[in-house]
C-alpha cells in the first residue's frame, strides 16, 4: 500500500513538471515578432530608396529632354535678324551681301547656328579680309568684318581694280582713288597668260611697294614693269627709281634713303638702285612751277 502510493506521487510529480516545462517550451517562440517587424521595415525601405532613385532619374531625363528640345529645336533661341550685329565692312566690302549670308540662319536655333559656316560664306566675299562670327545670347549674332586694305589699282575693262598687297582683288572702281598707286599693267593680260609671267610681274611690283616705307610708299604714282625684272617707281614729284627686279629690296630701299638724302645727289631725276652696291643717279628734277 504504502508502495503504491509512493509510485503514484513520484509519477504525479514527473508530469507535473514535465507539464510545466512543456508550457515554457511552448511559449517561448524562435524569431520575436519585434525582429520580424524590423526586418519587413528595412525590405520596405530598400523598396522606397529604389523607387525614389528611379523617379529622380525619369525626372532628370525628363528635364534635360524639354532643354534640349528648348535650345535646339524651339523657337525660344532662334536667331532674329534684328539682333544681328555686323561691323567693320568698310567701303569695298558689300555690306548687302553680309546682311544675305547672316540672314540664310534666320529662325535656327542659336545653339544650332554653324558659326564656322557662316564664316567661310563672308569670307568669300569679295573685299573681305578676315570675319569673326560668334554667338550673342540669346537671339543674336555678331558679324566682325576685317576688309581688305588697297594697296595699287591695276587698269581693268575701262576702269581700275583696286589689289590688297597680296593681290587680291578688293573691289572695281571707274577711278583710281587719288593717292593709290597706279600699276601700269592691265590686269586683263595678267588673267589670259597662262604662263603666268603677267602674274610675276604683278607680284614684283607689289613686293617693291610693300617693301617701301610708308612715307616713300605715300609719294608713289606710278608702277611700271615690262618684266618682273624692271620694275620702275615714279614718284609724286615726277622723280624715277630704277628698282630692277623684287630681290634685295630692303637694301634697294635703304640706299635709295641714302641718295636722296646726300646733298650731292638729292634731288637727282632718276635714282638707279637696281644694282644696290653700284647705284646710279641721272639727270636733276626741273623744279615745279609751284
Amino acid at each position: 500500500m504504502d508502495l503504491a502510493a509512493a509510485r503514484a506521487r513520484r509519477e504525479s510529480v514527473t508530469e507535473g513538471a514535465g507539464g510545466r516545462q512543456g508550457a515554457a517550451t511552448a511559449e517561448r517562440p524562435v524569431v520575436s515578432h519585434g525582429v520580424q517587424e524590423r526586418l519587413a521595415e528595412k525590405r520596405a525601405m530598400r523598396r522606397r530608396r529604389a523607387w525614389t532613385r528611379a523617379l529622380v532619374w525619369i525626372v532628370s531625363l525628363a528635364a534635360l529632354g524639354g532643354l534640349v528640345w528648348v535650345a535646339f529645336f524651339s523657337d525660344v533661341l532662334a536667331l532674329d535678324p534684328d539682333q544681328v550685329e555686323v561691323v567693320g565692312v568698310g567701303e569695298y566690302v558689300d555690306a548687302e551681301q553680309v546682311d544675305a549670308v547672316v540672314s540664310s540662319a534666320a529662325g535656327v536655333p542659336l545653339p544650332r547656328v554653324a558659326t564656322g559656316d557662316l564664316r567661310e560664306q563672308v569670307l568669300a566675299l569679295r573685299g573681305v579680309g578676315d570675319v569673326e562670327v560668334s554667338r550673342e545670347w540669346p537671339r543674336g549674332l555678331r558679324v566682325e568684318v576685317t576688309p581688305r586694305t588697297p594697296a595699287a589699282a591695276v587698269p581693268d575693262d575701262g576702269g581700275f581694280a583696286l589689289l590688297d598687297a597680296d593681290g587680291v582683288e578688293v573691289a572695281s572702281v571707274k577711278r583710281a582713288p587719288a593717292g593709290l598707286p597706279q600699276i601700269d599693267l592691265p590686269l586683263a593680260e595678267v588673267r589670259e597668260e597662262s604662263s603666268g609671267g603677267g602674274r610675276r610681274t604683278l607680284n614684283s611690283a607689289l613686293v617693291v611697294l610693300n617693301a617701301m616705307p610708308e612715307a616713300l610708299r605715300e609719294r608713289v604714282r606710278h608702277v611700271g614693269a615690262e618684266t618682273q625684272d624692271d620694275v620702275m617707281v615714279t614718284l609724286d614729284d615726277g622723280t624715277v627709281v630704277e628698282w630692277g627686279g623684287a630681290d634685295d629690296v630692303a637694301l634697294k630701299v635703304r640706299v635709295l634713303e641714302l641718295l636722296m638724302a646726300a646733298p650731292e645727289s638729292a634731288g637727282a631725276a632718276t635714282y638707279d638702285v637696281s644694282a644696290p652696291r653700284m647705284p646710279i643717279t641721272r639727270g636733276t628734277l626741273a623744279p615745279s612751277d609751284g
